[in-house]
């Protein structure tokens, strides 16, 4: 019986060059428009991440209870764990392979049942062809066939690409497949995945890769065993005859345990409570004779590097509680002294009652003083309160010895709620609106304000926060906030006025319909998840931060950037977009309809480079202007490519006819100012791009459009000028290539 799996030709060539490797006798090739919509059908292959499936609720210990352990697999998930795990013990090592069951159900089964048997043990690599495929399972060492059950009906779900595991078949028969594997040494999906029906991926190496290329980068030959012709047959030396015996075998194939994720946990405060992890188990401990607050960061890292992490927060306190209460008859305030000597008052001025919770030992109140040993205020919870009244907490620490604050509650309205020189590391809960929060310092935990008036929030630092606030926010003023999580945001129908002079890396979820978002002047760069509706104000802001990630359905007027641009933005188009700094790493994305001669963007100014960036639009771009382009894509009305392809080759490659203006680089002395980027429209206006390498290791970049008004682009290469006006075919273009005697190597220009 033969088997083969296909090979196609370098992706440098365009799609219409493409031609096969040769095959085994018996196989078809299909038309180039079937391959195309074989591959669109498919599903790309995305190795998902480790991530927090549920978070670690606070934690309280007290000197009569100092540790606790807790349990953390229920916390994080890595999906890539999902699945039966094998392992393959090679002659060069091992390979650990996670298995697609729920996806690819009956081709796993088939599988599984030549490991369960033993069969794939002591069995030969048959096949290796170099950067294709690394393929085995039908042979032993002396060339004799193994076991065949009854084929298996084809099930092709994902992509052939580097690092997967797939099922050979026979030629001309999708549903073939019975005991014959190959692993992907190379991005394949362009070839296998809409040949034969698209070979079946039922795996992915999930440690081991090394291996596969080791393998695939031995020395090959031709040879007969056990009346079987072979070739390709890999060797782990040159030297083997016409029948070798230094062959690669696979000792072994047989399922093995998942892979663990590997936790740590750290903590920001060891004076209090230290962190232990074993396995999946934290145990954490208070420190004897001392009391406080403590935020304990717990990582997970996955086999693929991937990790995540959440902060718990962990209060000790003293063997004794003291509450004291405020308003209502009572007094309306009183003192303490912490652990740390900082005196803090607390008080409740106007309507309402209020209930202090200390903790610490030997705790007394005398004459309005909280005494004791270890003082912390652990919560404050106020009732009956109106816009009339007023929760105060001060303190005369300094800026770098505030004292901690455990939870607030209020159930009522409140005209403000001020934290002066006081961290709140609790939670705030305010059932009703509140007109002013004025919070000097929080982190690691949420403020909840309820609707109603308008509130406005004042802060000095806040870090890892988050504010729900079901009023609109008149003003909000920081100093910075930074947040690690993206998706710890703020949330209200809408925010005036945002002012910053740092960063605010908090997300923001804004759901008004109309106008969410009012002035925004934050001097420092925005980061988190944005989500916002509605129209859009003129925006001036410092930069935006690699974990910016902003979703806006409305059109931006102006967007001005002193900094730099990294992150992902969509928006259906911005009126002038311009960055004093570099753009790099970023993804833009404009997405309103081609309407016309009507822009997505109209002018794009970056004062420095555009990096490893995709500038995307469904319709029009105006004028790109940068220091520079590299690594880059700049498309107008481009559709989805093929995997492997730089830029588009036919006219199915286009979404629409959406045109790019302009796009000019200036050229700084020896710096390149186009390289390694692709620009591409249905009508392209003029490219001034500088200086180019046009040799570009053998991966190709360039133009494609259907009329290029004017390219000039000189290339430091080969000392030649690449100058083209009024391009019109693919013919006026040979011809002024051809009468200029230029050499273009990895530089292409496609006029389709």
């Amino acid at each position: 019986m033969q088997f083969s799996v296909l090979r196609l030709a370098s992706s440098r060539r365009s799609r219409k060059n493409r031609r096969p490797a040769p095959r085994a006798a018996g196989a078809r090739q299909k038309p180039a428009q079937q391959r195309l919509a074989a591959i669109e059908s498919l599903e790309t292959r995305t190795l998902l991440s480790v991530s927090v499936s549920q978070q670690v609720a606070p934690v309280t210990l007290t000197t009569t209870n100092t540790s606790t352990s807790l349990n953390l697999a229920p916390d994080f998930t890595d999906p890539q764990l999902a699945g039966t795990f094998v392992q393959f013990q090679t002659s060069l090592g091992n390979v650990e392979v996670q298995l697609f069951d729920q996806q690819t159900p009956l081709t796993v089964a088939n599988f599984l049942q030549y490991v369960n048997q033993n069969l794939y043990n002591g069995t030969i690599i048959s096949r290796s062809v170099p950067g294709f495929v690394v393929q085995g399972g039908g042979f032993t060492t002396t060339g004799a066939p193994i076991t065949a059950f009854a084929p298996v009906q084809n099930e092709p779900v994902f992509s052939n690409v580097l690092g997967t595991i797939a099922m050979a078949k026979v030629a001309g028969n999708p549903n073939s497949a019975t005991n014959q594997f190959f692993f992907n040494a190379a991005d394949n999906s362009s070839n296998l995945d809409n040949q034969n029906g698209g070979f079946t991926v039922f795996g992915d190496v999930v440690q081991g890769l090394n291996i596969v290329e080791a393998i695939n980068s031995l020395p090959t030959t031709s040879a007969t065993l056990d009346n079987n012709a072979f070739t390709d047959l890999p060797l782990l030396s040159a030297s083997g005859g016409t029948a070798p015996s230094n062959l690669v075998v696979v000792n072994s194939v047989q399922t093995v345990a998942p892979p663990q994720l590997q936790i740590t946990a750290v903590t920001d405060n060891p004076r209090v409570v230290t962190a232990q992890v074993s396995g999946e188990e934290l145990t954490l401990t208070a420190v004897p004779g001392d009391t406080g607050f403590a935020h304990v960061t717990i990582t997970a890292t996955g086999p693929d590097g991937s990790s995540v992490s959440e902060i718990v927060r962990v209060h000790v306190t003293g063997s004794q509680t003291l509450s004291v209460q405020l308003g209502s008859g009572h007094a309306h305030a009183v003192s303490f002294v912490d652990s740390n000597g900082n005196s803090a008052n607390v008080a409740l001025a106007g309507p309402g009652s209020a209930l202090a919770t200390f903790s610490g030992t030997a705790l007394a109140v005398r004459g309005g003083v909280v005494r004791g040993q270890g003082v912390q205020l652990d919560s404050l919870t106020a009732t009956g309160t109106t816009s009339a009244s007023s929760v105060l907490i001060d303190s005369q620490a300094s800026v770098k010895n505030e004292v901690p604050i455990g939870d607030i509650t209020i159930t009522g309205d409140a005209a403000q709620v001020r934290l002066h020189h006081a961290l709140l590391v609790g939670d705030l809960n305010a059932s009703g609106s509140v007109r002013k929060l004025l919070i000097d310092s929080a982190e690691d935990g949420s403020m909840t304000v309820g609707g109603g008036a308008g509130t406005s929030f004042q802060g000095t630092s806040l870090s890892n926060e988050t504010l729900t606030s079901g009023a609109v926010i008149d003003d909000l003023s920081v100093l910075e906030w930074i947040n690690q999580d993206p998706t710890q945001v703020v949330t209200a129908p809408s925010i005036k006025s945002i002012r910053s002079k740092g960063n605010i890396t908090a997300g923001l979820e804004l759901s008004a319909t109309s106008h969410p978002l009012g002035a925004i002047n934050v001097k420092g760069v925005i980061g988190g998840d944005w989500t916002l509706g509605g129209a859009q104000p003129t925006l001036h802001i410092g930069g935006i931060a690699p974990t910016f990630s902003g979703t806006f359905s409305k059109a931006i007027p102006s967007l001005t950037l002193k900094l730099n641009l990294e992150g992902s933005l969509s928006v259906p188009s911005i009126g002038r977009l311009r960055v004093d700094g570099i753009v790099t790493n970023a993804v833009l994305r404009f997405t309103g309809a081609l309407k016309g001669k009507s822009d997505d963007i109209k002018t794009l100014s970056v004062k420095g480079a555009i990096s490893d960036t995709a500038i995307l639009s469904t319709g029009n771009i105006g004028s790109v202007s940068a220091k520079g382009i590299a690594g880059s894509d700049i498309f107008a009305g481009v559709a989805s490519l093929e995997t492997g392809q730089s830029i588009p080759t036919v006219s199915g490659d286009f979404s629409g006819q959406a045109a790019i203006a302009s796009v000019k680089t200036a050229t700084v002395g020896k710096t390149v100012g186009f390289s390694a980027s692709n620009i591409a429209a249905w009508t392209i206006g003029d490219l001034h791009l500088g200086t180019t390498q046009s040799k570009n290791n053998g991966t190709s970049f360039g133009i494609a459009g259907h009329t290029i008004g004017n390219l000039s682009l000189t290339d430091t290469s080969k000392r030649q000028n690449f100058s083209f006006s009024h391009v019109t075919s693919a013919a006026t273009l040979a011809k002024q290539i051809a009468a200029r005697k230029l050499t273009l190597n990895d530089f292409e220009i496609e006029v389709i």
